[in-house]
């Protein structure tokens, strides 16, 4: 090789090697570097390998530039509290399109973080978007690069804005965005001290009016929206106590007044006004101002002012105006660098042209303005027959008094009287609630008692509405009721409830059915009064004969309004001879024959309607998506949806939100008794297995969505009338699994009396990665339990093996309780035998690493990594690649655990190479760390930043906090060791603000390195 030969060669390797020292300080992948300079994977490893002589320059400039961010996106700056504002070296930025400004402005509320695209479809175009949605979502990228990098080459990705795997970042320093200002000063006012106060003030000196006042209302209703106006809110809270602690209430004042005039009921916040007026001499008006507060709280919600209100009232005529709580520490005020603390709003939609229930809307009110501010007020009961509008009144009454909740609305239906008979679990309704509070799945207690604990402790200091729909009886809510003074339970149920009134003192409202006056209202409210007066006699015959039902009289007005040239008297008269000719349906708790008005709505459906209704009564769950009701049914999307649209025009049906249905208790049942009597045992039975087949099939594509390497079983085949939805990616699969989770779980339960067993436990083998992710360890327990029942009544082997593993891998998850690492242990045991009887290698293999993670658990280190090895023969044995990659880091996590570090890297570096080119994430996670934790027992702590690193990263994008936040605190140890102390210290400190909001035990250990440093 001549000299200018050799001097090209060893350019191109010093190019390659110093791309390769830059990624893996980066903590990149070779997948990863590719997709962010726009080059193939191939040619990154070419280039760093030196297997090319001559590289392209535009490939070299695209890596380095991946690599090393170029200036342009400098001057650059997103202002999005007010009007979305964007600037580029001083000077505005016009940005055209409602479309293309509130993509910028949702990423802008996130910079520097990964913003799901299905995230942006959803804000975007809520529940119905186009087709096109991607398509433009990537022109209005374009667009905004195009605007604000306007040196960018031409199908260039350009710096400020760059594609993730699974959505879009904006790569802006906090700096340069008024949100991560805003944040970034509130978070050093949280610090305490002199400056709070000034902090507090610059803080809100950011703000300029509502979030993106001008983007799309879509936008408006994200969790990220209402994430920082409640910072917003919680600020301007806390500037206000420490303004009139420090004498200082002009410094408060303005914030103060600009917030109360966009939250005209927040008690607590016009509560601080009035006191900000009267420090500042303004007593009248500050007495004035509770005048008319109190006007607006009696007028709009018909309650009066509630404590804090009073209390502030008091202060003022005592000329009191100091703060409850005078030269105490700064306020508390949430971090914004953690979760914000979520205010669910579960409350369902009030009933239109709501009518009647005067009295007892008034007794409601009184009930709780009486409650003493130091208790919580007794809950209140409703109770009443079946259709006698008990939903209706609690849901209207919660909208009229949610403001006096602002923490929060939780909401439930108990289905205590479903004519299946499967009444909610309290522990399931306590676990759902406790997540819409924001506690993760992880956290929450395996027993009823740590549930109700729990509960309590995320309530305190909360002021919630917590309504109980439909209870079976007093002990199916005793321990959902909560505790604090500040909290309200309302429950609904058909049960007199006298356990509840006995022992906790509850609220009684008794609802019969509407009396003649009341009942014609709400025919009016529906039909028009003009209608109604020009025949009155045949109004009055239909709400006699509706018998004062809320539900049946909304089916007579569906019917009338269907009709507006048909007069009211050939109505009535046609509900008269439906009644002479149907024997009473059978309500079991009422006297009141609604029968004939549900078969009279019946009888006026078109064929595909009617059928669709019937079929509907074979449907578990509590609401139904468009598409599997066309399954179900064994008709053509289109004609299903025009067949529901006439549903919901008939008040048979409600549209509970765009593409999903729901049924009254009774309409379901009816539609069941039709369909006894006018579908055949054979169809009906076809139409279950229909169900079935929906519900596999789709579940069986979201759950390979969830995990691509996870190795498929032969699916059942679904019929020809079957159409499975389709499920574009990972968000679109947890979407699916969240809304249809209670349907899996019920037809996991009903199987085996369907007579579909294998059905059963192949839907219970797919939602066995959704549960596992999320923590969901008890509908995991639930599920695989049916499953097993389910397997051995079909005598399959194979789902056995399934369902066993299942059940170890929930009792493991759920910590021991009534189930002991022991039963786990067996458990496993038994899958493995059921594994090797059916001849699945790859059962067994991956039970083998499940019974390797126990036993290093139970200190059997040395037994632990011969189960590892014995994976990694199996899954060798099967061709398995994913599966060898991930027993590969098995196998070397337990040699590092044995003190082999070597050996563990070997193992743990082949692992990675394998991983990274099967793109897995969730493997390179688990493996990074690994090799991050063999490099810092050796001593080669530059090798284990790097990959520790890297480990964090994989694991935040992946979701998994626990992994991220132990990363970091191996992290933090290894820095310490370098002597870089402050590098450890912001590892450590970021490692306990992860484990301390997961409430986990391994946070004290963190917490005391990071003391001692």
């Amino acid at each position: 090789m001549d000299a200018s030969m050799k001097g090209r060669a060893e350019q191109v390797s010093d190019t390659g090697a110093a791309i390769r020292r830059r990624r893996l300080a980066a903590g990149l992948t070779q997948q990863e570097l590719a997709d962010a300079s726009g080059v193939s994977v191939r040619t990154v490893r070419d280039i760093e390998q030196g297997r090319v002589d001559r590289p392209r320059a535009a490939s070299v400039r695209r890596l380095v530039e991946a690599l090393v961010p170029g200036p342009g996106s400098a001057g650059v700056s997103v202002d999005v509290l007010g009007p979305l504002s964007v600037t580029r070296d001083g000077r505005p930025v016009e940005l055209r399109g409602t479309l293309t400004r509130g993509l910028l402005g949702l990423l802008a509320l996130q910079a520097g973080e990964t913003v799901a695209t299905a995230s942006i479809v959803a804000a975007l175009w809520g529940e119905r978007p186009p087709r096109t949605c991607r398509t433009q979502i990537h022109r209005a990228v374009n667009q905004i690069r195009d605007a604000l990098e306007p040196d960018r080459q031409p199908r260039e990705p350009g710096d400020l804005i760059r594609l993730e795997p699974g959505g879009y970042v904006l790569a802006l320093d906090a700096e340069r965005v008024d949100a991560s200002r805003f944040r970034s000063l509130v978070e050093r006012a949280r610090d305490g001290g002199v400056d709070a106060l000034a902090l507090l003030d610059e803080a809100l000196r950011c703000w300029r009016g509502p979030v993106l006042a001008d983007a799309p209302a879509t936008l408006h209703a994200q969790p990220v929206v209402a994430a920082v106006e409640r910072q917003r809110l919680s600020a301007v809270l806390a500037l206000a106590d420490l303004a009139l602690d420090a004498g200082r209430p002009d410094v408060a004042a303005a914030h103060v007044r600009d917030l109360a005039a966009v939250e005209p009921l927040h008690e607590g916040l016009h509560a601080r006004q009035m006191l900000l007026l009267a420090a500042g001499g303004e007593q009248a008006a500050a007495l004035r101002l509770y005048t008319e507060l109190r006007d607006r709280l009696v007028g709009e919600l018909g309650v009066e002012p509630g404590p804090e209100l009073r209390a502030a009232q008091l202060r003022v005529l005592r000329s009191d105006a100091a703060p409850a709580a005078a030269g105490s520490a700064v306020p508390v005020l949430p971090s914004t660098a953690e979760p914000v603390r979520p205010v669910p709003g579960q409350l369902p939609a009030g009933v239109r042209a709501f009518a009647g229930r005067q009295r007892q809307l008034a007794a409601l009110d009184a009930h709780l303005a009486a409650a003493a501010p130091d208790r919580p007020p007794a809950p209140v009961v409703v109770v009443g027959p079946a259709g006698v509008g008990k939903s209706a009144l609690a849901t209207h009454w919660a909208h009229r008094v949610r403001g006096r909740f602002p923490d929060g609305q939780l909401h439930i239906d108990l289905q205590g009287f479903h004519p299946s008979g499967a009444a909610l679990d309290p522990g399931a309704v306590l676990r759902g609630f406790l997540q819409a509070l924001g506690v993760p799945p992880h956290r929450v207690p395996p027993d009823l008692s740590g549930q109700v604990g729990l509960y309590r402790t995320v309530t305190a200091g909360r002021r919630l509405l917590v309504v109980l729909d439909n209870a079976r009886d007093a002990d199916h809510v005793r321990t959902l009721l909560p505790a604090e003074p500040g909290c309200l339970a309302v429950v609904t149920s058909r049960s007199p409830m006298l356990g509840l009134v006995a022992s906790d003192e509850a609220h009684l409202v008794e609802l019969d059915p509407l009396p003649a006056g009341e009942a014609t209202d709400l025919l009016a409210g529906r039909l028009g009064r003009d209608r109604l007066a020009a025949e009155p006699s045949a109004a009055a015959d239909i709400v006699r004969r509706c018998g004062g039902l809320p539900v049946a009289l909304a089916v007579a007005a569906a019917r009338a309004a269907g009709q507006p040239a048909l007069p009211l008297a050939a109505l009535a008269d046609e509900l008269r001879r439906e009644r002479d000719s149907l024997q009473p349906f059978d309500l079991g708790d009422t006297t009141t024959d609604v029968r004939a008005v549900f078969s009279w709505s019946y009888r006026t459906l078109g064929p595909a309607a009617a059928r669709t209704f019937r079929h509907l009564g074979l449907h578990p769950g509590p609401s139904v998506g468009a598409a599997a009701v066309a399954s179900m049914v064994g008709a053509a999307p289109a004609e299903v949806g025009a067949a529901l649209t006439e549903l919901v025009g008939a008040h048979l049906v409600t549209r509970v939100r765009a593409g999903r249905y729901g049924l009254h208790d009774l309409f379901r049942a009816y539609a069941a008794e039709v369909g006894r009597r006018t579908d055949s045992a054979a169809g009906t039975a076809a139409a279950r297995r229909r169900l079935y087949d929906h519900h596999l099939a789709t579940a069986y594509r979201a759950a390979l969505r969830l995990n691509p390497h996870r190795r498929p079983f032969p699916s059942v085949d679904p019929g020809p009338s079957v159409v499975p939805e389709s499920v574009d990616g990972y968000a679109d699969a947890v979407a699916w699994f969240t809304a249809e989770l209670p349907t899996v779980l019920t037809l996991v339960d009903e199987a085996v009396a369907a007579g579909l067993p294998v059905h059963g436990w192949r839907l219970g083998w797919t939602v066995l990665t959704f549960l596992r992710r999320d923590g969901r360890w008890h509908d995991l327990a639930r599920v695989t339990t049916a499953a097993l029942a389910c397997a051995e009544d079909a005598d399959d082997v194979l789902g056995r093996a399934h369902a066993e593993r299942g059940r170890a891998l929930a009792w493991a998850g759920m910590g021991g309780g009534a189930h002991p690492a022991a039963d786990a242990h067996a458990a496993l045991e038994r899958a493995l035998t059921h594994f090797t009887t059916a001849g699945d290698r790859v059962g067994q293999g991956e039970t083998h690493l499940d019974l390797a993670s126990a036993l290093q658990h139970l200190g059997e280190r040395a037994t632990a990594l011969a189960h590892a090895e014995r994976a990694l023969e199996l899954f060798r044995a099967a061709g398995y690649e994913y599966g060898e990659a991930n027993a590969r880091n098995s196998i070397g996590w337990h040699h590092a655990d044995l003190g082999r570090y070597d050996l563990a890297l070997a193992h743990c570096l082949a692992a990675l190479s394998r991983l990274e080119e099967l793109g897995d994430r969730y493997g390179q996670a688990a493996t990074s760390h690994s090799v991050g934790y063999a490099y810092q027992r050796l001593g080669r702590h530059t090798e284990a930043i790097v990959h520790y690193r890297r480990a964090a990263r994989l694991s935040e994008e992946a979701g998994d906090r626990y992994h991220r936040a132990m990363t970091l605190a191996n992290l933090g140890e290894t820095y310490q060791a370098t002597g870089d102390r402050d590098a450890a210290r912001a590892a450590y400190a970021e490692a306990l603000r992860v484990l301390t909001d997961l409430d986990h035990p391994d946070a004290e250990p963190v917490r005391k390195a990071l003391a001692a440093l």
